[in-house]
This record gives C-alpha cells, structure tokens and sequence, in this order.
C-alpha cells in the first residue's frame, strides 16, 4: 500500500511546482526571453529619445497615455512575481530545513494547504476572490496578456523608426505577432488590470489629446456589440476559460475610437442578443458573460445624442463579486470602477432590486 505523504511533502510539491510554472518577469518567461528587447530598455534607448524628437503632431506611439498604464501595469506584475517566487522560494528551504520558518512562511504555507493565497501575496496582488489554483491561472493570463502587449508596442515602433535604426533592435523570434501595425491590443481585457479606473482615464486622456479636448470634458457612451448567437451563461461551478490571446490581438475590426472590452460578466441578470437589452436571467442561473463593449469617449454635451426616448440602467462594475469598497490611499474605490449604462425595456427599478451588475472575474 502507498505510503501517505506528509504534509510538508505535499506543500514542498505544491510550491516547487510553482516555482516552475509561474514566470519571474512580465516579459521574460523562465528566462527564454533574455535575449529580446524588454519595453524599458526601449523607452530608455537612443533611438528611441530621437524618435520622439523627430515626431511632429500627435503620434499614437509617443502621445498614447496608454503606454504609461502598460508601464504602471508590467512594474506591479513584477513586484507581485518577484514576491511570490521569492517567498516559494523560501518555503521550499524552509520545510527542507535549511532555513527557520518564519511567521510568514507559516502563514504561507498554512494557506497552500487549504489553498488559499498567503497574506504577503495578497498586500502585493491585484483584488481577487478566487482560490489559490485559480488565482494562479488567472495570473498566468494576464502576464501573458500583458507580455503580448509589450511584445506588440517593441514591434511596432521598429517598424516605425527608421529601417538603419530598427536594426539596432533584436529580432523577433518566429513565434511572435507578426504584420503588426498598431502598437496596442485590438480589444482590452478589462479584467487583466490591476488598476482598471487608471485604463480607462487614459481612454479618455487619449481621445482628448488626439481630438484637442479638455479631458474635463469628456466621458463614455457605451455600445454592447452585437452577436450572431447568444453568448454562454455560466454558473456558480463553471470552468469557462476564453482564448484571450486571440480576442485581444487577433480581433479582426478594432473600433477608430475608444476601446473594445471584453471580459464581463453580469451577475444576476443576463444579454437579450437580438433585441440588445438587459433580460432576467434563466432559473439557476446567476452568471452571464457579456459580449464586448465598445468604450466610446465623447463630449459631455453630445452624450445624449441620438438615445432619446431610450431606457438606460446605469450599472455599477466591479472588479470582484466582493460589492463591499475600501478607499486607496489615492482615494479611488478598490473594488467598484465605473457605472455602464445598459438598455433595458423594464424599469430601472427592476433591475436596482435584483442588485444587478457587472464583474471583471468571478470567484472561481
């Protein structure tokens, strides 16, 4: 009869494991990358500092305030990833003996054994309810989410600068996005971000600065696109996982303004595809994946142009299923994010009583 196993076998198995599978950095995985050119090492070259000289106008490279976000966004994965290797790193020398188990390290290694993600994770992670093996997937995707982004801007301002000078960059491997002409995603998973109001301020930010608007004066309109069928509802156990590769950097019409995302899901309400309003959901289920919204930025005095005589709930996003808000130190709410407007045919009220909203994730 097998032997059965400690329990500091089963958690030096567990966090070995992740060691092997989580990356170190954004945009190096397991150091196969070392050789490409990382986003700061452009910014921070040269060539790069005489492209920007050289553009007159705007220049959806050099003026994007999206490149400040995707910045912010890989230095918090970062900081998060270095944090967690560190600290398996730590708890495999710890239960071998090599080193004393902190208090730290007991309260990680207490959280892998009723999967949980340790308290030290959690001070450096972006909000989430789910368990720890789904934490660890959900984070696995947005670095790569994020890599890909990276990989795309790097490749696209060498196609921008000169040819002598592009030369001076590495090459890309066979295996990356190829005939690039944009140097950010075609659709944006909202959910990917750890600071998703920042994203989406930069929406605005770049459309006023494109369209030489006060960024006080512009806001979102919001179109739900539609769909040839419904989109997949989902449950309180359901294991959905989207290719969100190819939904972000393969999508085949990126909108000429504002931002397609994707990502959302409405809790306890779900998607009348043909008529394009909100519905009641079907019994039993309490999750709906929406299709895509386009993040339109416009004028506050045009907003109404065109939805007279239209019915809109105004309905609060959030980043988790969590509806309790803390406020940042920047005095941003942690969790709610932005409230979407979605047609309806019934009254707001109906919907305001069935506490109806979107979330980025769920818990599972």
């Amino acid at each position: 009869m097998e032997e059965q196993r400690s329990e500091g076998e089963i958690v030096l198995e567990k966090a070995e494991s992740l060691l092997k599978k989580l990356p170190k950095t954004v945009e190096g995985i397991h150091g196969s990358d070392d050789n490409l050119l990382d986003l700061a090492c452009l910014l921070a070259s040269p060539v790069w500092t005489t492209y920007i000289q050289s553009v007159k106008g705007y220049d959806s490279l050099v003026n994007s305030a999206l490149l400040a976000i995707l910045r912010q966004e890989i230095d918090r994965f970062n900081r998060l990833l270095s944090v967690a290797c560190s600290s398996l790193h730590s708890l495999c020398l710890a239960v071998k003996g090599q080193i004393i188990l902190t208090d730290a390290l007991e309260e990680t290694y207490n959280s892998f054994l009723s999967m949980k993600m340790p308290k030290l994770w959690q001070l450096h992670s972006y909000e989430s309810c789910k368990p720890l093996p789904s934490w660890i997937d959900d984070l696995i995707e947005r670095v790569n989410f994020f890599r890909t982004w990276s990989r795309q801007f790097i490749a696209t301002a060498q196609k921008r600068i000169s040819s002598g000078t592009a030369q001076k960059f590495p090459p890309k491997k066979a295996n990356e996005i190829q005939e690039i002409d944009s140097p950010e995603p075609n659709a944006f998973w909202l959910s990917a971000f750890f600071f998703p109001q920042g994203f989406l301020t930069a929406l605005l930010q770049n459309h006023a600065r494109k369209h030489g608007l006060s960024v006080d004066f512009v806001t979102f309109e919001f179109h739900v696109q539609s769909s040839t069928k419904p989109t997949k509802d989902f449950s309180n156990t359901h294991k959905h996982k989207s290719n969100i590769w190819l939904q972000a950097f393969k999508h085949p019409d990126p909108p000429e303004d504002g931002a397609l995302l994707f990502g959302l899901y409405l809790d306890g309400a779900c998607w009348d595809h043909i008529n394009q309003v909100l519905q009641d959901s079907s019994v039993g289920e309490r999750y709906y994946e929406m299709p895509e919204i386009l993040f339109l930025p416009v004028q506050i005095d045009r907003k109404t142009a065109g939805l007279s005589g239209k019915r809109f709930y105004e309905c609060p996003l959030y980043r988790t299923s969590r509806r309790a808000e803390m406020l940042s130190s920047t005095g941003h709410s942690t969790n709610f994010v932005i409230p979407v407007n979605l047609p309806t045919l019934l009254p707001v009220s109906h919907w305001v009583t069935r506490g109806v909203a979107l979330l980025c994730q769920l818990d599972d």
